[in-house]
């Protein structure tokens, strides 16, 4: 089973304008699927089903209405979330992947010119700040059972990783490093480039392993 963001969002979830990617709490399960409890059942049930229960997770951004930003949007340089955000635009010549016009806000927070200012870049060069995401994904396989993650716009913290050449070594592979140690039969499921030349460099299964399955 492919689950939507299950996590609370700065609005209500729904099958329109709210599909659950504006995330503003990633340790608990928004209102409008029931609690943390409601959801560990489900997963639960599923297994005793014999299927297996993938999380759609956001590792290329958070809200806008996250407390980390507005931590730093309040202490600019002050705060200690200031640099788990991207805030300069960064050249990238690579393969395109969709749309990729970058666009920043009047303080200072970059996103991707197709979504919206409501959804800010996360910065995965930030050891912090990942190492946060990391615990965030362990926690939800330790305390909810989860079997894998879908991992939404994963090209975005793919390209933003080792500028201008694109990598995988801030944000895929310590993935799955820490996840497969974790659960070595976790599934990795990230939204990107499926051919052309260049994008082996996602998937694990290659000289130079990338991150996901």
């Amino acid at each position: 089973l492919w689950v939507m963001p299950v996590m609370r969002n700065r609005d209500p979830i729904n099958n329109a304008s709210g599909p659950g990617y504006n995330i503003v709490d990633c340790y608990n399960v928004a209102p409008e699927y029931g609690t943390n409890q409601d959801f560990a059942r489900f997963v639960s049930r599923a297994h005793e089903l014999g299927m297996r229960v993938i999380l759609d997770v956001t590792p290329n951004h958070t809200s806008s209405s996250h407390p980390f930003v507005l931590d730093a949007r309040a202490l600019r340089e002050n705060s200690r979330y200031w640099s788990y955000y991207q805030h300069e635009f960064i050249t990238y010549t690579g393969p395109n992947f969709g749309n990729l016009s970058q666009a920043i806000t009047s303080d200072g927070f970059v996103y991707y010119g197709p979504f919206s200012d409501a959804l800010l870049n996360y910065n995965w060069a930030d050891v912090d700040a990942r190492q946060y995401m990391l615990d965030v994904y362990k926690w939800w396989i330790r305390e909810m059972g989860v079997d894998g993650y879908r991992l939404d716009v994963y090209w975005g913290p793919h390209i933003r990783a080792n500028s201008p050449n694109g990598g995988e070594g801030e944000m895929g592979r310590p993935v799955r490093a820490a996840l497969k140690h974790m659960k070595p039969d976790i599934h990795l499921l990230g939204e990107v480039a499926g051919v052309g030349v260049g994008t082996e460099r996602f998937y694990a299964d290659n000289s130079t392993p990338g991150g996901v399955e």
